[in-house]
């Protein structure tokens, strides 16, 4: 409502719940969160450089912005929220997560992983073009569950949590 949030979900088909409002989706959901001016950006840099997509459904793709990837999702029109106890996958720009179960809030931008979360870590990476270049060795980190703020960026990981870091070399 405020116009900070420039967040896409996408999917083929939906069934709608006229009586509860509630929106099922039970095949593959696509979302893609980013804030407003983010989407902005992405779209100045899109138009200043020539490079149109050959696919206009790729316009909008933000590598900046985060991805998720699932099945099954429940939209409640009242609350704006979307709820889904399937498989998760998050790709962002450091890394990727992947969990069972998650709430995502269209008032806030933010999703919360509710099980089972594994999330892999990069450290310092850079993108130049479409290749991303890191330096120093992955982080590995388990956690039970996960809560990420989108306008703040911020992740906090529910325990028991575990962290792990390879030794380049080793």
């Amino acid at each position: 409502p405020t116009g900070t949030r420039f967040d896409n979900i996408h999917t083929h088909a939906c069934d709608y719940q006229p009586t509860s409002g509630k929106i099922e989706c039970a095949g593959e959901v696509r979302m893609e969160l980013q804030s407003a001016e983010e989407a902005k950006r992405m779209a100045k840099s899109l138009l200043a450089g020539g490079a149109l997509p050959e696919n206009p459904s790729d316009l909008g793709a933000n590598p900046e912005a985060v991805h998720v990837i699932t099945r099954g999702v429940s939209f409640d029109r009242d609350s704006g929220d979307a709820t889904t106890e399937q498989p998760v996958d998050v790709q962002f720009p450091a890394g990727q997560i992947h969990a069972t179960g998650a709430t995502y809030s269209s008032q806030t931008g933010g999703i919360q992983l509710h099980r089972d979360v594994n999330m892999h870590l990069m450290q310092n990476p850079v993108r130049t073009g479409g290749a991303v270049t890191t330096s120093g060795a992955p982080i590995d980190i388990r956690g039970a569950s996960l809560d990420y703020a989108s306008d703040s960026h911020q992740v906090l990981v529910h325990g028991p949590v575990a962290a792990t870091q390879s030794v380049q070399g080793v």
